[in-house]
């Protein structure tokens, strides 16, 4: 005995039908495939975070010894400038991107204020590409910078000598982060729907 089913009730599910469940099925995908390079990533940038503020800790405390010494003990301590130097480059990289994924870097919002949702979305959208654009390019070549310098093995001889790749190799690590955070937002921007 045959049972004759109708094409909609074969290729539906309880009231949803196929092409919906589609749907469906690829938004939950992109949903989650954000959601976990999101905690990838804020994972890498909460790290980065904690090593910067170990590195404000040290150069507060260098450069508060530095003084101390100069002034009281009258020992030349110049290489606490040095590392301080060193460290100020490494906070800005080391903090660049969590402060891209928390929304929290300087914004000119005198135009943006008075535009509708659509075109900020369009205009945000259009500032992730640039963004990462740039920030892929300036990764590239500060990476064969970086390569060169360690491959040559060029030493900085300052007060501090150390092999000069070191200062250099957090500059490719933190555009290579805000490349991944500016193309994740863009993705976020474009593909979720508005709930």
């Amino acid at each position: 005995m045959k049972i004759s089913v109708g094409e909609d009730e074969l290729l539906s599910t309880g009231n949803v039908p196929l092409s919906e469940r589609k749907t469906n099925v690829k938004d939950e995908w992109i949903k989650s495939f954000i959601h976990i390079t999101d905690s990838i990533l804020s994972k890498i940038e909460m790290a980065l975070m904690i090593v910067a503020s170990v590195l404000v800790v040290i150069s507060l405390m260098s450069i508060c010894y530095g003084v101390l010494a100069r002034n009281f003990l009258d020992v030349n301590v110049s290489w606490t400038i040095e590392l301080s130097e060193y460290t100020m480059l490494y906070l800005a990289f080391l903090a660049a991107p969590w402060i891209l994924k928390n929304d929290d870097h300087i914004k000119v919002d005198v135009f943006t204020q008075h535009l509708s949702g659509k075109t900020e979305k369009w205009l945000n959208g259009i500032i992730y590409l640039v963004g990462s654009a740039t920030c892929m390019i300036l990764f590239w070549f500060s990476l064969q910078v970086t390569i060169d310098h360690y491959q040559r093995g060029i030493i900085i001889t300052n007060v501090l000598e150390m092999p000069k790749y070191i200062p250099l190799l957090i500059i490719p690590i933190g555009f290579g982060l805000l490349f991944l955070r500016f193309i994740h937002n863009f993705v976020r921007l474009t593909l979720l729907r508005e709930s």
